[in-house]
């Protein structure tokens, strides 16, 4: 999607926890683009990056919630802190960017 939107000349802002895979792709994009490194499965912080976004790049246009995991094996196995990363990841985080 970032590639497509580049070649579009849009202005980027890549959200990810690692940092080399983004600022590789920062590279090979050829457009304005923010790189932030960040776990979007914790709240904390989750509105701060949408105001980096904005200050390094103008408001933003498009906003592509692409992060996303599933807890797979049986419910008797999931900790609280797994369930509760899962759904701040899934649906608290997109919902704060949004």
């Amino acid at each position: 999607m970032a590639r497509e939107y580049a070649r579009r000349e849009a202005r980027l802002t890549l959200i990810a926890r690692r940092a080399d895979r983004l600022l590789a792709l920062k590279q090979e994009l050829g457009t304005p683009v923010f790189v932030c490194a960040a776990d979007l499965s914790r709240v904390e912080g989750a509105s701060a990056l949408l105001d980096r976004a904005t200050q390094e790049l103008g408001p933003i246009d498009v906003l592509i919630n692409n992060a996303g995991s599933q807890l797979v094996g049986p419910a008797s196995a999931v900790t609280n802190e797994a369930a509760e990363a899962s759904l701040c990841l899934n649906y608290t985080v997109p919902m704060r960017l949004i």
